[in-house]
């Protein structure tokens, strides 16, 4: 599956950054806002907004639809915030979770059921928890899927992570770890193989 070149098409304030920011920052605001307080929420959209656009973005392929889903996300994500459960689940997998699920939302209304085409690999929609699950049981999978990552090689395991989870295209894989676009393609591909009989065996 080829992607045009994100950053160029992305808006200059949504642009991948680096995420240097830590988990434990991460699960103290959202600890923070799911106590109402506003300033942490205003943080964790300034850390976290332009990973969710990629994914956002990624998903439904125009910078309106994502800019709209984007504010619906974190609406949820605010609303939900007492609900996270940091020992079950990463901060950024819980997040990213909320806004994918928001994604394939818009696109189910937008379209009827057969003919959602959700733009990404068959085989990572399987290796994600399921949208109509519980939150806890969203919760458990979510750490099942964290175990069978550490499976993968170090760079096929990075690939996937910023790929699915952060909205790398694989031009700007292919770019940050200095590999031809087929190398990267063949580890997104092999790897979410390997994601989805790591997660059938546990099944």
């Amino acid at each position: 599956m080829t992607h045009g070149n994100t950053t160029e098409q992305v808006p200059e304030r949504h642009r991948m950054q680096p995420l240097d920011v830590n988990d434990q920052r991460l699960n103290g605001l959202i600890g923070a806002c799911a106590t109402g307080t506003e300033s942490a929420f205003e943080q964790l959209y300034k850390l976290t907004s332009s990973q969710l656009f990629g994914v956002l973005r990624r998903i439904l392929k125009t910078d309106a639809l994502a800019e709209e889903a984007l504010q619906d996300t974190y609406v949820k994500i605010w609303n939900n915030a007492e609900r996270y459960q940091s020992d079950k689940s990463a901060p950024r997998t819980w997040l990213v979770s909320i806004a994918r699920n928001h994604a394939i939302d818009v696109l189910r209304k937008r379209r009827s059921r057969e003919d959602v085409e959700l733009n990404m690999d068959s085989a990572s929609i399987d290796t994600m928890p399921d949208r109509e699950q519980p939150m806890d049981q969203q919760l458990e999978s979510s750490q099942l899927l964290n175990l069978c990552l550490q499976q993968l090689s170090r760079p096929a395991r990075e690939c996937v992570i910023r790929a699915y989870c952060e909205g790398f295209s694989q031009e700007e894989l292919s770019q940050r770890l200095q590999r031809p676009i087929g190398t990267v393609k063949s580890w997104i591909r092999r790897s979410l193989v390997s994601l989805k009989d790591c997660l059938d065996d546990h099944a």
